[in-house]
């Protein structure tokens, strides 16, 4: 068995075992509703009068649960929002990117699930 075969074999048994491996149905949901002054809000926990909500950043029509960890620094993704959803043929509607961003992590790179 030559060096390519032998690593064209492993790249097969590699793709195989990675197909037939249980995929893991992920756990998360986002829930929305209206406030009573009108505003969107998105949560990652249900409804609630004990809820305490956030503006999210560049926006005043859509509040989070879930507050921006550093607000001066709210804006550093918006170029990155822009690219992917422009390269992905998705509406450019920053708030509407940016808002579960800011529910699942309050826009904290090192954010990590609970779950």
């Amino acid at each position: 068995m030559t060096l390519m075969s032998s690593r064209r074999t492993a790249a097969v048994l590699i793709a195989l075992v990675a197909m037939l491996m249980p995929v893991a149905e992920a756990d998360a949901q986002i829930y929305s509703w209206r406030a009573a002054d009108g505003a969107f809000v998105v949560s990652d926990r249900p409804p609630s009068h004990e809820i305490t909500t956030v503006s999210v950043p560049g926006t005043t029509q859509i509040r989070t649960t879930r507050p921006v960890t550093r607000v001066e620094e709210a804006g550093q993704y918006d170029t990155l929002i822009r690219h992917h959803t422009t390269q992905h043929g998705i509406r450019a509607d920053l708030d509407l990117v940016r808002t579960p961003i800011q529910v699942e992590s309050g826009l904290d790179p090192r954010a990590r699930s609970p779950v």
